[in-house]
């Protein structure tokens, strides 16, 4: 939906209307099979389901001749739909990068051994997943029901306030990584080995050399585009464990054919994260994000609670 401006004299000062067309492919895919089946022994089933999705938006609200419409925004980072774009484009500060020669594609350093001046409105990434997959597998032996499910999520990409905030305070783990405080670091060599650097020499741009401290590199040098991580993970969902009580508990009471106790727990454990994820942020834990600023930024967040439960159930 998206708000616009409407003259006072009709009574109200904005109408909503539909923002545009989505074209959207996708596909979903549920597997279950039985792994081991045995009357008395061990029995177990697996449920695999796999959903995958691509979008473009085709279409902003036409009489407004929109071609971008900001869906969220937060700390100078949007949330963007872009016509003949993917919806939920990341877009702010980014690296300023060498365009052609031996050091193509290197992100250019100032003359202080931080990054240089970053350029605005850079696509930094898309909030949308490459694909969602879980596994679910249930056991059982003889009065005994135990099982667990995984949840998988590969891409979707957060900006995150906390690794930004945590950088520049020296809070993060990898401000302090490899003892670069106590010692000159390099740009590529001790922080961003992922990465190429290039300092500026005379009109080349050759490999940095160029020495700074940790302490400048995280408080001075940050470029918002180096705050957004890769929202992959591994979940353990959920895991439980059922046994059916002897009959002898519960014959005299009139009406209980069957009963058990379980025990159940949910949201479990965050298994994996990607490596640019380097404060292993819960990717689903938005914190302030889930208010009107939108999907694809991560603020203020804490773990994630988890849920262990005791049932007793009867069968009447």
């Amino acid at each position: 939906m998206l708000s616009v401006p409407t003259s006072n004299v009709v009574g109200f000062s904005n109408i909503f209307l539909n923002a545009g067309e989505i074209r959207s492919k996708g596909v979903e895919i549920q597997l279950r099979g039985d792994i081991l089946r045995n009357e008395n022994g061990l029995n177990w089933t697996t449920t695999v389901n796999f959903s995958k999705d691509k979008n473009k938006v085709v279409e902003l609200y036409p009489q407004l001749d929109l071609n971008d419409l900001r869906l969220g925004w937060t700390w100078g980072i949007s949330n963007m739909a872009s016509i003949g774009q993917p919806w939920g484009t990341l877009v702010g500060p980014g690296y300023d990068r060498v365009e052609d020669g031996p050091m193509k594609g290197a992100i250019k350093v100032a003359a202080n051994g931080l990054i240089d001046k970053p350029l605005s409105a850079q696509v930094l990434g898309n909030v949308v997943p490459d694909f969602l997959a879980s596994m679910r597998n249930d056991f059982t032996i003889k009065d005994f029901r135990f099982g667990f499910m995984l949840d998988f999520r590969k891409g979707g990409d957060i900006w995150s306030q906390t690794m930004s905030h945590g950088y520049t305070t020296g809070i993060a783990e990898i401000t302090a990584a490899d003892g670069i405080r106590e010692r000159a670091i390099v740009a590529g060599k001790d922080v961003m080995k992922n990465e190429r650097f290039a300092m500026k020499v005379g009109d080349n741009w050759v490999e940095n050399t160029i020495e700074t401290s940790a302490q400048s590199w995280y408080e001075l040098g940050g470029v918002a585009e180096m705050y957004v991580f890769d929202g992959s993970f591994l979940k353990l969902r959920e895991a439980y464990i059922s046994y059916n009580l002897p009959k002898a508990l519960y014959s005299r009471i009139k009406g209980i054919k069957r009963a058990n106790v379980s025990i159940t727990g949910t949201n479990l454990a965050l298994l994996w994260v990607h490596k640019s994820n380097t404060m292993r942020l819960d990717p689903e834990s938005g914190g302030v994000s889930s208010d009107s600023r939108g999907v694809g930024f991560e603020q203020a967040s804490v773990p994630n609670s988890r849920s262990i439960g005791l049932k007793l159930g009867f069968t009447f």
